[in-house]
């Protein structure tokens, strides 16, 4: 095959001729190569060879092989040098043959034959021994069993396999003429062959014999033990009655299935196709054998009276059944000797609740209860009967109303009557039995009475009624107080065990009892009273006390008397006033403060008697009738010489034996013998050295001084005594040092108390030495100064002694302290006392201070797997000592475990061991640097190891299962895989990631937090179950450390139900019922199957709520899905829809609907009913009607939905229709039922026709309806109205009266007998709340009445004939009469009042000016004229006032701050309970605010506040105003006036008075009004002073303001203190010359008390400063105005007149000047005066003169200047008459 291989390898040989020592080269281009076998002409491979020795080479092949198998050979080649001395060279190639497919397999044989069993299985091995070659080598000699051989191209060969099939016995039995199905009655015998089974042996073969058997069940509902089959004919028969009524057979509803089991008779072994079972079924036929059953023999009820068309409630219902089946099962029912109970239904099929109903009332009262007997019928055999026994018993209902048996509703009950006291008692009864005859009481709510619930005994029930235990019948703190509350109106409801309810109206009356003790007017009394005087502060004699008492008759009469015996008053015991009997001496009072406090009793004659009391203070003021005296004749003092002005010297003291300021308050006085030297405090009485007196013992020693005590009584009295004073020696040399300047030396930190002693003299007896040192500087180590607070302190000097002490001196604070040290002569009293020097104190150093680290607190970081020797930080500390020796510093790390260390000199720390992140990240390292010596001190290195990428990150869990239910999802999170990595940082963060099991790619992992996720449409059935793969790794910035692992991740899918069951078709037919189709009719069935498995796939049915079908008509049988009515479908014909749902059992379950057309067809079951009949019954028609005309129309409707069941006809009813008897006057229309008359009426015909109208429906049976008798009366065209019996009427009622109050009742009659009269309201003012019985006439309320509102009431009541037409057809004689068949009447109702309405202040805020000069017990005010009361009757409108609160505002509250308001009420205004407001107090100058007083006024109704405002204040706050108009047209618009000047200027304008104006010459006006009002501040509440008012406003630039002063002619606005004279006092020249003589007298005494003042000041010789004495003081506090004329010359030598050139006032404040007001004024004036300059705290008085006043009528008038200090202003006054002194000054 290969032959001349070696002549096929030709190759070419290169020679070369080089002479060389080296060996020829030769190399192949290949060392192996392949060759297909069969190839003779192929190149295969080359040779070269060379010679490098410049000779020739030739290439010898060598063809050897060595395989026998000749597929391989192996060549050798030899290059030969022309150089016979060399070697030659070798080369192998190897050679390899491949083998073709070029020769077909071969079959051993051409035919095989195998014979098979036909029961062979599948794939198993037969033994036939096939056999093929190939000699191909490798894949071509390859056979497979198809016989063809596996090369390519592919060689096959052929031969014949036949196999022989043999039968085998392994078919079953074949039943013929299936399927086994026959029917029989249940009576069929036993024994009766009812069916014959046959079989065959399924194999062909050699069939077997056939044997015949029933195959037993063991489930309860097997019927094969009915039957026997003969095991070799199959006749099957009867063995046991079959009966379908019963047991086994019914449960089985009559269809009995058996197994018949054929089986092969074989002797060869049993297998398991040897038999074949099929089922048997048998339909049992029913035979209506059984009667009709009830479940009891006699059944109990129950039923309420007065119920019609109610079923009877029965216990468990009435059972009915029949256990018969296919229609031997219809049950007809019948109620025996009973009419009025019927059964429903009245037919059942099969079983059935039948329920009786009752369709006419029954009366408790009448018979308690009824038996009948029901029976139950068989329709199909009527001798098939049974009866039951009903006994019924009726329940009483609530039908009747309580009554009470008595209306007198009047109950009196004593005021003050205990808990529990009976007031009356209420009866009522109710002839209801049991329960509702049983009568609760209530009362309605309130919180005095209650009334007990089963007896009606009304008592008294307020908690507050003495103690629950009380014995008497009256107490003293009982809610019944007659005084606040006299009558109770109550009601009473008596309601019946069923809720029914009668009220009836009471009145509880409280009597008088004697409750009340006399009540004086005020809390207190004060009055004064003048030592030794027999008349009381106000003038009088006596001073009444008055009490009252809210008792009635003797209760309320009053004595009085003293409880204590007085020497000095007297009471009179009817009266109440005190007389003075004898004067009293203030001194010799026991009394504190001249208060002499006494008791009054105030008692009344009642029974018991009451008595009160009240306290009476009298103040009695002391006169000054004691002069001061001096506690020493003499006194005795000394003080120093050259002693400072104000050296307190001694103190004297007085006494005075008056009680009372300002007589017993004095002032001291020197009034001889000071010289100058000494001054004395008028009010202390201490003595002390004059402001620059020289006091030299050397030239005066002692002094003597007379001193005066002058009190400040009037008369004044004086006291005197004598003082001596003696002068003392004083010290005035300085000291010297005898030791300073000087240097020291002392070493720090040390506590030295004596380091230096400074010494100092004084050449003064009496001297006394004080040393002090002050730190001049301080120098550190580098001569620096020191702060010197550093030192403060440190330092100091014994004052006494001169010793130097150090505290801790600090060397490296300073070594260098130079001080000033001084001493004093602390006894000098003159020159300098002080001597300087200075002391240098050195500090030497020493080791006190440690180390300091310059920071505590050293941070590194450091990778944990770092070299050892790697540096961290350098740390440094410091010594702040000066010596060199303690400040060499030393490093050191004490902890031996740590791995760092550190250089002890430079404080450098390397690392010295290894580090493990993981097990400690964080060291903490002291380092201590000590400085060799006593000292250390630490600092702490805190070092962070960084992480290196150690750790392989893990699972926490080796694997992981997840389960998740089959569905659609989209990236939901279905688990949460948790690794972890024990390194930091990058190294730590974990990534997921999903490396095997998810082909699909429907899960997806979080490559940061593990969550899995899972997405796409998951489906059960194709893949149950996924396994994942999850693989972690590590991020370390280094990726090649990057550390991996895995874990296994197992996902189960979940099946869910998503398959909705689904309605078969037969299932969406049309269901037709009638109306009347009894309980329990099966009307269809509806069915639905699901795909689903198990649960998923189980359906059950349920009606749905799509439908329109009511609850409870129809229902479904839930397992079967039959559907059959369940509640009466009567009245509800139409079409409806029923939805029915099929639900699977699924979670959650799926369902499918259906809606099935429900038709309840109508049957005629309803008779007609009249809806339009005659009024009343009465056809009323005139004898003038003609023929043909329509006298009314009967309408009526049927409620069947039938067209013919719904159509009607109409025809008269006759009774005796048999006799022929019509109607000849009239015919009734059959279709519109119109009634007509058919003939003419003559007057000869009857009044009256009895008709009846029956009204027929069309339907099938027929079913009619009669009407009741109706009347055809015929009339005459004249006819009488009814007429009342009065015209009017009148009749009363309480107000606020609840439920319905019959108040009258109104009849009327009318000729005609036949008459039929209705009443109603027809007109009248609140008819609304009125209601009348139209046919009774009965009037009464439906609303409470408020007489406040409606006091009476009139309505019109009518009366109208309703038996006659309203209007005569105009068919009589074509005219229209107007039947006059209604008359009116009045009835009045009279609203009787009740104190239901409380008083009501008209306004809830009220003020009111009060002057300055009111008198005490002045009525300021009525409260009853400010309140309003609805009531009416005077009883009602009785009330009464009080102060429920006070208080006080302005100066008005500073000055009442420290005062006691003894008298009456204890305040300022007191609240008489008949409403005046009356002052308790004379009211002073300063005495200036507001008062508020909240006020209530009440009666028994309630009560009602408001607030008075009460501003005290003087003339200077009212403003008039003058307004040209009368005082009658003024009075109706003074209020719109101010209220219009409030709005525009914002403050409150208040109203004062009105009065005529009158002018300077005392002339009323008519024509000129003036209304006086005050102006308040809304902010600050304050009253404006009168002036600033008439400046601001009159400054207002407003044009509304202006409008209103047009529109109302207000010609100005005033201040009115300057009319004051001439508007509120008489203006009579008598007034005049008084006022001119008081000044003149005020002259007069001013003249004198200067000149007194001055002659006494020379007698004493005293020299008073402002300082000296008290009187000084407090004239230093007063206003000084030293405003004066400052150019006044006169104009013209003949002439009278003066031109008043200009004012400037000033006001001397705080030592300030500030200019006030400069005005220039140009009058003329004759006669001047001489000016007297006068100044108060208020007004300086600036000029008077003459002026001739042209406005008043040329009339001669004296004004007078005046300067307001607090306003600024100028005022000026006039006067008629000239005054003594040239001007008046007001406070």
């Amino acid at each position: 095959m290969i032959s001349g291989i070696q002549t096929c390898c030709l190759l070419m040989l290169i020679c070369n001729s080089l002479s060389s020592l080296t060996l020829p080269n030769i190399k192949p281009d290949k060392n192996i190569t392949e060759i297909d076998e069969g190839n003779s002409t192929m190149k295969i491979f080359t040779i070269s060879a060379s010679e490098e020795n410049g000779g020739t080479v030739q290439i010898v092949a060598a063809c050897q092989t060595n395989d026998i198998t000749q597929s391989n050979y192996t060549l050798r080649f030899r290059a030969i040098s022309n150089f016979t001395s060399l070697r030659s060279s070798e080369v192998e190639v190897s050679l390899i043959v491949l083998d073709i497919n070029d020769t077909p397999p071969k079959f051993s044989q051409l035919t095989y034959i195998l014979e098979l069993e036909e029961d062979t299985p599948f794939s198993s091995i037969l033994n036939a021994s096939i056999c093929a070659d190939d000699p191909d080598s490798g894949q071509g000699g390859l056979v497979n069993y198809s016989l063809q051989d596996g090369g390519d191209p592919k060689l096959n060969s052929t031969a014949d396999l036949l196999i022989m099939v043999k039968d085998v016995q392994d078919t079953p039995p074949i039943f013929q003429r299936l399927p086994f199905m026959t029917t029989i009655s249940e009576t069929t015998p036993i024994w009766t062959s009812i069916y014959k089974i046959f079989a065959t042996d399924g194999d062909t073969g050699i069939p077997d014999n056939i044997t015949y058997s029933l195959t037993y069940q063991s489930n309860e509902t097997a019927c094969d033990n009915f039957l026997r089959i003969n095991s070799i004919t199959g006749v099957i028969s009867i063995k046991q009655l079959m009966d379908r009524d019963g047991g086994t057979i019914k449960r089985l509803n009559g269809i009995c299935i058996v197994n018949v089991t054929a089986s092969e008779i074989t002797n060869a072994t049993a297998n398991k196709n040897s038999q074949t079972t099929k089922p048997f079924t048998i339909t049992v036929q029913d035979e209506n054998d059984n009667r009709p059953k009830f479940s009891k023999k006699q059944y109990e009820g129950s039923v309420k009276e007065n119920m019609r068309d109610i079923t009877i409630s029965i216990p468990g219902n009435i059972q009915v059944f029949d256990i018969d089946q296919n229609g031997y099962n219809n049950i007809k029912l019948t109620v025996l000797n009973r009419t009025d109970v019927v059964p429903s239904p009245d037919s059942v099929i099969y079983n059935g609740t039948v329920l009786l109903r009752l369709t006419s009332p029954l009366d408790y009262e009448n018979e308690k209860n009824i038996t009948f007997l029901i029976k139950a019928e068989d329709t199909n055999n009527p001798s098939f009967v049974n009866n039951s026994t009903v006994i019924v018993k009726i329940n009483d209902t609530n039908d009747n109303d309580p009554v009470f048996q008595s209306r007198d509703n009047d109950l009196f009950l004593p005021e003050n009557s205990c808990f529990n006291t009976t007031v009356g008692k209420i009866k009522a009864t109710d002839i209801d039995s049991g329960n509702y005859g049983k009568i609760e009481y209530r009362l309605d709510r309130n919180s005095s009475f209650k009334i007990e619930a089963t007896t009606g005994r009304v008592y008294v029930s307020c908690k507050n009624s003495c103690a629950r235990g009380c014995n008497n019948s009256l107490c003293d703190n009982s809610c019944l107080d007659r005084e606040k509350k006299d009558r109770y109106y109550l009601t009473v409801s008596a309601i019946d065990g069923g809720g029914r309810r009668t009220s009836l109206p009471i009145t509880i009356y409280l009597n008088d009892t004697n409750d009340n003790r006399p009540k004086f007017r005020y809390n207190s009394y004060q009055i004064g009273l003048l030592e030794n005087r027999k008349t009381f502060s106000d003038g009088k004699e006596d001073l009444e006390i008055q009490a009252d008492d809210v008792d009635l008759s003797e209760n309320k009469t009053i004595s009085y008397k003293l409880l204590q015996n007085s020497p000095h008053f007297h009471i009179n015991e009817s009266t109440g006033k005190i007389t003075i009997t004898k004067e009293v001496d203030y001194e010799n009072l026991t009394e504190a403060n001249g208060y002499i406090n006494l008791t009054i009793i105030a008692s009344d004659h009642g029974k018991p008697q009451q008595s009160s009391s009240v306290q009476l203070t009298i103040q009695v003021k002391d006169l000054n009738d004691n002069r001061p005296e001096f506690r020493g004749k003499t006194y005795n003092a000394s003080v120093c010489e050259n002693a400072a002005s104000g050296t307190n010297v001694t103190v004297v003291s007085a006494t005075d034996a008056d009680k009372t300021a300002p007589n017993n308050k004095y002032s001291y006085f020197i009034e001889k013998g000071g010289s100058d030297q000494f001054t004395l405090n008028g009010k202390t009485g201490e003595i002390s050295v004059q402001v620059g007196a020289n006091l030299d013992r050397e030239i005066k020693s002692k002094y003597t001084l007379t001193v005066i005590a002058i009190d400040k009584g009037d008369p004044q009295n004086t006291g005197t005594t004598t003082v001596f004073i003696s002068l003392t020696d004083e010290n005035d040399t300085p000291p010297r040092w005898l030791n300073l300047p000087n240097t020291t030396t002392v070493k720090e930190n040390t506590t030295e108390p004596a380091i230096f002693k400074c010494i100092g003299d004084d050449s003064d007896i009496n001297h006394t030495l004080v040393y002090s040192i002050r730190i001049k500087e301080a120098l550190d180590s580098n001569g620096n100064l020191v702060n010197l607070s550093l030192i403060k302190g440190k330092i100091s000097i014994n004052s006494t002694t001169g010793v130097v002490s150090v505290n801790n001196l600090d060397a490296e604070v300073a070594v260098t302290i130079r001080l000033t040290v001084t001493v004093n002569d602390t006894s000098t009293t003159k020159n300098d006392p002080n001597a300087t020097s200075e002391l240098i104190i050195k500090i030497t150093d020493e080791n006190d201070n440690p180390p300091v680290f310059q920071n505590a607190l050293y941070t590194s970081v450091i990778l944990e797997n770092a070299p050892n020797n790697t540096f961290l930080v350098s740390v440094t500390a410091t010594d702040i000592d000066i010596s060199k020796k303690y400040t060499t510093i030393r490093y050191y790390i004490d902890d031996k475990q740590c791995p760092f260390s550190i250089n002890p000199r430079t404080g450098g720390v390397i690392k010295t061991r290894k580090l493990d992140r993981e097990t400690k990240p964080f060291w903490i390292i002291t380092i201590r640097a000590s400085d060799d010596s006593k000292y250390n001190a630490t600092a702490e290195l805190n070092v962070t190891v960084l992480d290196f990428n150690d750790n392989t990150p893990f699972f926490l869990n080796e694997s992981y299962l997840f389960s998740v239910t089959e569905q659609n999802y989209s990236q939901t999170q279905i688990g949460q895989l948790y690794a972890k990595d024990l390194d930091a940082g990058p190294n730590q963060k974990i990534t997921y990631k999903i490396t095997r099991g998810n082909a699909e790619s429907y899960f997806h992992i979080s490559d940061v937090n593990g969550s899995l996720f899972i997405n796409g449409n998951i489906d059960r059935e194709t893949m149950p179950k996924y396994e994942l793969v999850v693989t972690i790794n590590d991020n370390p910035i280094e990726k090649a450390d990057t550390k991996l692992n895995s874990a296994h991740v197992i996902v189960n899918i979940l099946d869910v139900n998503d398959n909705a069951p689904v309605f078969t078709s037969n299932s969406k037919q049309q269901i037709r019922v009638k109306e009347t189709t009894n309980l329990g009719t099966v009307v269809g069935t509806v069915s639905a199957t699901d795909k689903d498995f198990g649960n998923n796939g189980t359906v059950y049915y349920r009606i749905g709520s799509n439908g329109n079908v009511s609850n409870g008509l129809f229902v479904i049988d839930n397992d079967t899905g039959v559907i059959h009515v369940d509640g009466s479908i009567k009245n509800k014909v139409g079409i409806y829809t029923l939805e029915v749902l099929a639900i699977d059992k699924g979670s959650p379950p799926m369902n499918s609907s259906v809606l099935l057309d429900i038709f309840i067809l109508d049957e005629n079951i309803h008779r007609p009913e009249f809806t339009v009949l005659p009024k009343n019954g009465i056809i009323s028609i005139n004898k003038c009607v003609k023929k043909g005309t329509t006298l009314t129309k009967i309408q009526a409707t049927d409620k069947d939905k039938d067209f013919n069941n719904q159509l009607v006809n109409y025809e008269f009813f006759y009774s005796n229709a048999s006799t022929g008897q019509r109607f000849e006057l009239f015919h009734i229309d059959n279709i519109t039922g119109e009634i007509k008359l058919i003939r003419d009426l003559s007057y000869g015909i009857k009044q009256f026709f009895k008709i009846y109208v029956i009204c027929t429906d069309s339907g099938f049976p027929p079913l009619s309806s009669i009407t009741p008798e109706l009347t055809i009366q015929i009339t005459d065209v004249i006819d009488n109205p009814p007429e009342f019996l009065t015209n009017i009427t009148k009749v009363g009622v309480k107000e606020n009266q609840n439920g319905t109050i019959l108040l009258t009742t109104v009849s009327a009659v009318e000729k005609d007998s036949t008459a039929v009269i209705e009443f109603k309201i027809k007109d009248g003012n609140y008819s609304s709340f009125f209601g009348i019985n139209s046919s009774s006439g009965e009037i009464s309320t439906t609303k409470p009445l408020d007489r406040e509102i409606m006091n009476e009431i009139t309505l019109v009541v009518e009366a109208t004939d309703v038996s006659k037409p309203e209007i005569i057809s105009d068919q009589c004689n074509n005219t229209h009469v107007q039947n006059n068949a209604n008359s009116l009447m009045k009835v009045i109702v009279t609203v009787q009042d009740l104190n239901d309405n409380p008083p009501i202040f008209r306004d809830t805020e009220i003020s009111k000016f009060i002057m300055h000069n009111t008198v005490i017990n002045a009525i300021v005010m009525d409260l009853s004229e400010i309140v309003v009361d609805k009531d009416s009757s005077i009883e009602n409108r009785k009330h009464n006032f009080y102060a429920t609160n006070i208080s006080y505002t302005g100066a008005l509250k500073n000055e009442l701050k420290d005062k006691i308001i003894k008298a009456n009420c204890g305040q300022l205004f007191c609240v008489h309970p008949n409403g005046t407001v009356v002052t308790n107090f004379v009211f002073s100058k300063k005495m200036k605010g507001q008062a508020k007083l909240q006020v209530a006024a009440n009666d028994s109704a309630g009560n009602t506040t408001a607030l008075l405002k009460f501003y005290i204040y003087d003339y200077s706050h009212v403003v008039a105003m003058h307004i040209i108009k009368k005082a009658s047209e003024v009075d109706g618009i003074k209020l719109e006036i101010l209220s219009m000047f409030s709005n525009i200027t914002g403050y409150d304008c208040i109203f004062h008075k009105m009065d005529i104006y009158k002018g300077i010459d005392g002339e009323s006006d008519p024509f000129t009004t003036l209304v006086k009002f005050y102006v308040v501040d809304r902010e600050t509440d304050e009253v404006l002073e009168a002036s600033d008012v008439v400046t601001q406003f009159d400054d207002v630039n407003n044009d509304s303001l202006a409008r209103v002063r047009n529109r109302y002619s207000i010609r100005s606005l005033s201040d009115l203190q300057y009319q004051s004279e001439n508007i509120d006092k008489p203006s009579t020249d008598k007034m005049v010359y008084i006022l001119i003589a008081v000044i003149a007298l005020m002259v007069v005494v001013l003249g004198i008390i200067p000149f007194l003042y001055i002659r006494n000041t020379l007698r004493y010789k005293m020299e008073v400063n402002p300082e000296s004495t008290v009187d000084r003081e407090e004239d230093k506090n007063k206003s000084s105005c030293p405003g004066k004329v400052v150019d006044e010359q006169r104009r013209g030598r003949n002439r009278s007149d003066y031109r008043f050139e200009r004012c400037l006032v000033k006001m001397v404040n705080s030592g300030k000047t500030r200019s006030l007001q400069e005005r220039k004024m140009e009058v003329q004036i004759t006669n001047p005066l001489v000016i007297t300059q006068i100044c108060t705290s208020r007004y300086c008085l600036m000029k008077s003169f003459q002026k001739r006043y042209s406005d008043q009528g040329n009339k001669s008038l004296h004004r007078t200047d005046i300067y307001d200090i607090k306003s600024g202003k100028c005022r000026t006054l006039f006067f008629k008459k000239s005054l003594a002194i040239g001007g008046w000054c007001l406070e």
